[in-house]
């Protein structure tokens, strides 16, 4: 069995009572939310985003036109995986009306109308070129979910 020299000894009671001590000073509870200018940026890149690209046709507060829908209550409590991948690969959020014959055949219908993506399943026709907008599909979320959030108040 081996002894630790005294200094070992000393050096290692330290280290102990440094560290207890500053265990002591952290922070304690809940941590707090990210600095809300962080928050800010984010979703002005996003507004920025959504202004220069979307508001032509979803207008400028995001709540639509007859050109496009309104897009509020479509982000109101969806992810943003679930967000990017309906903007990216523009699959139809909305179903037409079937006249169908059956319940089957409604069921097909309304299978169809998800399932099929439109023809440029690409991208959103304002993106079609633009780089920037495909990478900042998660700032232009947050952006809308932010204005969802308030539209709900």
């Amino acid at each position: 069995m081996t002894t630790l020299s005294s200094t070992r000894c000393r050096t290692l009671a330290a280290l102990v009572l440094v560290s207890g001590a500053l265990g002591g000073c952290a922070q304690r509870g809940t941590p707090a939310a990210a600095p809300p200018e962080a928050a800010t940026a984010d979703t002005a890149w996003g507004r920025q985003l959504f202004q220069t690209h979307c508001a032509r046709c979803h207008g400028e507060d995001a709540r639509g036109t007859a050109r496009a829908p309104d897009l509020l209550p479509r982000v109101a409590g969806m992810s943003e995986a679930r967000f990017t991948e309906a903007v990216l690969r523009r699959y139809s959020w909305t179903i037409a009306a079937t006249d169908a014959a059956s319940p089957d055949a409604a069921r097909q219908a309304l299978l169809g109308g998800v399932l099929q993506p439109r023809p440029d399943p690409s991208t959103m026709p304002a993106w079609e070129h633009d780089l920037t907008v495909r990478s900042g599909v998660g700032q232009l979320y947050r952006y809308l979910d932010a204005e969802a959030r308030r539209a709900q108040r």
